[in-house]
């Protein structure tokens, strides 16, 4: 049986569609300078949302509350394999929430974007590979 890596992320609105995305540091290993969910890893014995919870407090400016009041309920689970992650075998629990406090990208790593205006080529793989889903392609329409 291969390895797989297990991965939390997020799909966050704003109420006017827009999308909020991370941009991959320039000196990432893997994709750098490209655009992803939030998210990441999740520990062993670590349920998806609880991951997910820990990686928003770590990467975002989202405050603990906000954090708190998202339901990160329902969720589609992706599998990607290394050729489209660029390493191994990875499951994509993606968590679809909506930020409807005030918001703003102050950091740098954090970025809104319309959907019509995003540039594929600054996509990473997997978001891509994502977005192309007939599961996304309905949610995002």
């Amino acid at each position: 049986m291969a390895y797989v890596v297990e991965v939390a992320t997020s799909w966050m609105t704003l109420p006017d569609s827009r999308v909020i995305l991370q941009r991959r540091p320039s000196t990432a290993r893997i994709h750098p300078g490209l655009l992803g969910m939030f998210g990441g890893h999740i520990e062993y014995g670590e349920r998806p949302d609880s991951a997910l919870r820990r990686e928003l407090r770590e990467e975002t400016l989202l405050s603990t509350t906000q954090i708190g009041r998202m339901a990160l309920g329902s969720h589609v689970v992706f599998e990607l394999c290394s050729q489209i992650t660029g390493r191994d075998d990875v499951r994509f629990h993606v968590f679809f929430d909506e930020i409807i406090e005030p918001f703003e990208a102050t950091d740098g790593a954090t970025e809104v974007h319309s959907m019509e205006r995003l540039d594929a080529e600054s996509l990473s793989p997997a978001l891509t590979y994502i977005l192309e889903t007939e599961h996304m392609k309905r949610r995002v329409a």
